[in-house]
């Protein structure tokens, strides 16, 4: 499950835009909700430079760097 909110605003001789997002996972061996969530930003200014910044948190479980299948695939 994911949302997420963006929001652009000129600027007199360039842009800022930014983006907002949350995502939301479950555990298959054990229902486990794992939540997520991502700030990105980038600034133009002066019409060529860019200022760009990124701030993430992700929440995971070790399903699949254990490797393991807690369901049985189809035959």
């Amino acid at each position: 499950m994911t949302a997420s909110v963006m929001y652009n605003r000129p600027l007199q001789n360039g842009n800022w835009a930014n983006t907002l997002l949350w995502g939301r996972t479950r555990s298959l061996e054990d229902n486990s909700i794992f939540n997520s969530y991502l700030f990105e930003s980038t600034v133009r200014f002066h019409t060529r430079n860019y200022a760009w910044t990124r701030i993430e948190n992700a929440e995971r479980s070790n399903e699949l760097i254990l490797g393991r299948i807690p369901y049985r695939p189809a035959s």
